[in-house]
């Protein structure tokens, strides 16, 4: 939306004052003789072996000819003891070998009957050097996840026996043999691999092969029945060239496989444009907002914006909703003072665009006013999103977290290497930002990070405003009648998930009118803007487009898309970090097109997991478009 006074608000925010509140502590006093709690603890030993993994061929140990893999204890291995869930003791290994004694303690009551489970160590695949060697004589130190279940027979003198003559653990993940050829005419073996990322469905591991790997490496993989496959093999020789293969697997634990893989040949980016701007005002006018009136205040902002600026157009890989090889594309505003040497980077953002509908609107096609913000000596990369750009004949993946965040640290790590290429220095600071549909996936982002440590990537701030952290809950306040000025982000959000999430569903059991007859030229086409697809729909309610059932929640159509919605939302189901990274959340109480209950929702997830992890910008700042003003002077001010 243009908006005249758009940057002498962003002047504003030097006059800004911080304020701090003071809490009255409250002491409750103690309670008249308060008693200890009950002590429960009680001793327990068995026996223990490991299972077998059936191959045909691995190291580090095969015996006796069998082809069989064995995992062993070493003294002091830790074993975790689960009832019902809840963690509830520890032991360790007394010996070596593949069977030793546990001895331990159990901390909560427990009786004769009860079922225990046992865990050895966590399911992490993140890290592996393809050899699967890292203990002389066993696989388990390197990332075995391994589980046995036993009865609880009788306690005796706080003494804990089993039914079982001993526990017998049962590996939970598979290995994997994994030869990489080069697809063609005629195949032949990749050398020369500097690093390799290996996905089995959403877990991701970073295999830096060990010295004399060429292309056959081995990996131990999650045992999660039909999943997908994905690997990226990069060249270690920094060309750029990498290869890349996607498919559907199946993984079930205790097994071993062996794959062929055909890679195909691709470059981590391609640079198909650059354009350098000789100042701002040259940016500025291909935007499209009237900065007359504003003039004089840029210079205060912004004391360098007559220097010029880079735009450089990138194509890279990344995943589809599926995880399947796509490529997508995004843009990096960098200065040309940046960019040739002369004077490092401040820092990096990665800024995320609102919701738009029409292709012409995503950033490698139109200049975006973010981009203004690289005349503070940052770099601001900016990705399209999948469904937009260099992906514009898919359908776009719209409030899809996972999605969009796998593109948007993606289009991140290519820009890094675009920049490193160049011979510009990554700086420390880097930030997520972004508004309304942007905000959702700077939180997003944050979200893949934690759950993706091997990328690389902390952010310093994630900053977000107006943002649908709920899908459900936004979904419906639309629904009900709330929010009636762009009743469009309702079927855009539907036909996104039925398109991208391959349910099927037939349109007939979703829509109804003229949006039902029209669904796929006035959203699919993505050749009309969010306004113009208000305009075309006609009216302000919701029951004279979306079908009676469907709305109501009546029919199974309803049940298929909140599933999806219920996935997509943020407010759940993750451990956003407690330390490091500053999220700063912003929200107009008069919002009239994303509720202000996502603040409200969004701060308590994160009192819960990480609390003292955010600072919120709340209060009565206007509708939606008037609020962005606050949230863009909010955001230059922790620049």
């Amino acid at each position: 939306m243009k908006n005249t006074n758009l940057l002498r608000a962003l002047a504003a925010v030097l006059l800004l004052t911080v304020f701090s509140c003071k809490k009255e502590d409250n002491v409750v006093p103690p309670a008249d003789d308060p008693q200890p709690p009950e002590v429960i603890s009680y001793k327990i030993s068995f026996s223990a072996t490991k299972g077998a993994i059936e191959s045909k061929s691995l190291s580090p140990e095969v015996i006796d000819g069998r082809n069989v893999i064995i995992s062993t204890w070493t003294k002091q291995d830790a074993v975790d003891v689960f009832k019902d869930g809840t963690r509830i003791g520890a032991l360790s290994a007394q010996g070596d070998g593949a069977s030793t004694t546990l001895s331990g303690d159990i901390n909560k009551s427990v009786a004769a009957g009860d079922v225990l489970t046992l865990k050895y160590q966590s399911p992490s695949y993140s890290t592996q050097d393809g050899t699967l060697t890292g203990n002389p004589h066993s696989i388990d130190k390197v990332c075995d996840y391994s589980t046995a279940t036993v009865t609880i027979s009788g306690i005796e003198d706080n003494e804990v026996s089993i039914h079982e003559p001993e526990a017998v653990f049962e590996s939970q993940q598979a290995i994997v043999k994994l030869t990489l050829l080069e697809d063609g005419e005629h195949s032949r073996d990749i050398e020369g691999l500097g690093s390799i990322i290996v996905e089995f469905g959403e877990e991701r591991a970073t295999v830096t092969p060990a010295a004399g790997i060429k292309n056959v490496f081995y990996v131990a993989a999650p045992a999660l029945g039909e999943t997908s496959l994905c690997v990226d093999a990069k060249m270690a020789d920094g060309s750029g060239l990498y290869y890349t293969y996607g498919g559907r697997v199946t993984v079930e634990k205790s097994s071993y496989y062996e794959l062929v893989l055909s890679m195909v040949a691709r470059y981590y980016y391609d640079i198909p444009s650059q354009k350098t701007y000789a100042n701002q005002d040259a940016f500025l006018s291909e935007t499209g907002y009237d900065i007359s009136s504003v003039q004089g205040y840029l210079s205060w902002i912004f004391p360098n914006r007559n220097t010029p600026v880079t735009a450089i157009s990138y194509t890279y890989h990344s995943a589809d909703p599926q995880g399947k090889p796509v490529d997508l594309s995004g843009v990096i505003y960098i200065p040309d003072a940046a960019l040739s040497g002369t004077t490092p980077l401040t820092g990096i953002a990665l800024t995320n665009h609102g919701t738009i509908a029409s292709n012409a609107e995503c950033p490698t096609n139109k200049a975006q006013l973010e981009g203004a913000m690289a005349w503070k000596n940052y770099a601001m990369i900016m990705p399209d999103y999948y469904g937009f750009g260099a992906s514009s004949s898919r359908p776009q993946a719209y409030l899809d977290a996972a999605t969009t965040a796998r593109g948007n640290i993606d289009a991140c790590l290519a820009a890094f290497q675009i920049l490193k290429d160049r011979g510009v220095t990554i700086p420390s600071k880097l930030y997520s930002f972004g508004y309304s549909q942007g905000g959702f996936n700077s939180m997003a982002n944050l979200k893949y990070v934690s759950e993706h440590p091997e990328v690389g990537i902390t952010f310093e701030k994630v900053m977000c405003g107006g943002s649908p952290f709920d899908v459900e809950l936004t979904w419906n306040a639309y629904t009900q009648g709330t929010f009636r000025n762009v009743i469009g982000f309702v079927p855009l959000t539907v036909v996104s998930i039925n398109e991208t999430q391959g349910l099927g569903l037939d349109y007939a059991t979703l829509f109804k009118g003229s949006l039902l007859n029209n669904w796929n030229s006035w959203i699919l086409s993505k050749q009309y803007t969010l306004s113009e697809i208000n305009s075309k729909l006609g009216t302000n309610n919701l029951s004279d487009i979306l079908n009676e059932d469907f709305m109501a929640g009546r029919n199974d159509s309803y049940n298929a898309v909140m599933n999806v919605c219920q996935r997509y939302s943020l407010t759940s189901g993750w451990t956003p970090p407690s330390s490091g990274t500053k999220i700063i959340l912003c929200h107009s109480t008069q919002d009239d097109t994303v509720p202000f209950d996502n603040i409200t929702a969004m701060k308590t997830f994160l009192d819960s997991t990480a609390p003292g992890s955010y600072s919120t910008l709340e209060g009565d700042y206007g509708g939606h478009f008037n609020a962005a003003i606050s949230f863009i002077m909010n955001t230059i001010s922790e620049w």
